[in-house]
């Protein structure tokens, strides 16, 4: 049972939520708060809510130019806010959690909104690309991203270990897995391909191959697989969450060899799909307050973000065509992902994606940390 907090006010404005919230954790670990330290917490999430908030707007006038990838990002981000808001409301029924009307309206509409985006997106996916959304379109589903953690983790850095640079995977090797497992949950049931969970577990990956390996976990789990999942990790000796630690692990370490090196525009969008994917697994060592002031400075003036300087003068910075796949064109030395697509202001479909993933985690993570909810 929580600790009274009848000495905190709850009702709080947006713009002084943050104090508030964070008046109320001060209560609960007796730790002095500096009115610095209050200020800028809430300016962090003030500013999340509104970076995320200019990213729908730019979509909900420009999603007709979007990719399935694009959309998977926005029902990620949908479905953080999803269990973000039926966690608050959980909690209503025992204690007064300080959330103003004001912000947990917005938060809902903010919600709507990507849910709107998303189903809208989805049916011109389905129309313009009917192949890719016949393979695994069901990453679209509405809940399937509505991941919750009761606890933050903390992440066992001695897992990390250094890796050649080298991507390992394909995009279409996970492609055919997630097509493989979704099929198979159709009727109830769940198939893992030995192959697939061997590409979910392969140890020393790199990039969006050691990301793709959480990616499949993640859908597999809440595609109805956890017992699957469960029991393959267990005849290897570990648990889902060893498999799940160690692959965040070294994501991290990853990340933090980004950061290090002054954030590469090259990295840039692997850095940002690195805090989303296990950010919304509640892993802590995710949640920076340097690495969202990257994130939030990334942004372009659109709300949508951006690709870097145009690498061919002959393509029009606001082209809605798709590069197509075997493209050799570079953006500072990194090829361009495969299912990327230039939108309108030279926006990147792919990095507009995770940044919606990665801000809809933090939301949520602010808002819960600071009631003292994890």
């Amino acid at each position: 049972m929580r600790p009274s907090l009848s000495g905190v006010s709850g009702l709080c404005t947006l713009s002084l939520f943050v104090l508030c919230m964070f008046g109320r954790l001060t209560a609960i670990w007796g730790k002095v708060k500096s009115e610095k330290e209050f200020v800028e917490a809430k300016q962090y999430l003030i500013r999340s809510i509104t970076a995320l908030d200019r990213l729908a707007w730019f979509l909900e006038h420009h999603y007709e130019q979007g990719n399935l990838d694009l959309f998977i990002g926005t029902r990620i981000a949908e479905g953080q806010l999803a269990s973000l808001l039926k966690r608050i409301d959980e909690d209503k029924k025992s204690v007064d959690i300080p959330l103003s009307e004001d912000l947990h309206h917005r938060l809902r509409i903010l919600r709507e909104r990507l849910d709107f985006i998303t189903n809208r997106g989805t049916e011109i996916v389905e129309k313009n690309e009917p192949d890719y959304f016949q393979r695994i379109g069901g990453v679209l589903r509405k809940g399937l991203w509505e991941i919750d953690y009761a606890a933050l983790k903390t992440l066992n850095k001695s897992l990390i270990i250094h890796v050649q640079e080298t991507e390992k995977l394909k995009e279409s090797q996970s492609d055919d897995c997630i097509n493989q497992i979704l099929g198979s949950t159709q009727n109830g049931g769940c198939t893992i391909p030995s192959n697939c969970w061997n590409i979910m577990t392969m140890p020393g990956l790199y990039g969006y191959s050691l990301t793709h390996q959480m990616f499949l976990l993640e859908i597999s789990a809440k595609a109805g697989c956890g017992n699957e999942l469960r029991r393959r990790a267990a005849a290897s000796g570990e648990t889902l969450t060893d498999i799940a630690n160690r692959i965040c692990a070294n994501v991290y370490g990853q990340a933090k060899e980004i950061a290090a090196n002054g954030y590469p525009l090259s990295k840039h969008d692997i850095f940002i799909e690195q805090i989303a994917l296990c950010g919304i697994l509640g892993y802590g060592n995710f949640f920076k307050s340097a690495w969202l002031d990257h994130i939030l400075k990334w942004q372009q003036a659109e709300g949508c973000y951006g690709m870097g300087e145009p690498v061919k003068k002959s393509i029009s910075s606001s082209s809605a065509d798709a590069l197509p796949p075997s493209s050799k064109w570079t953006q500072h030395g990194l090829r361009l992902k495969r299912q990327e697509k230039r939108m309108q202001d030279n926006c990147s479909a792919h990095r507009t994606a995770v940044a919606a993933a990665a801000l809809g985690a933090y939301i949520k993570f602010l808002v819960l940390f600071a009631s003292g909810s994890i």
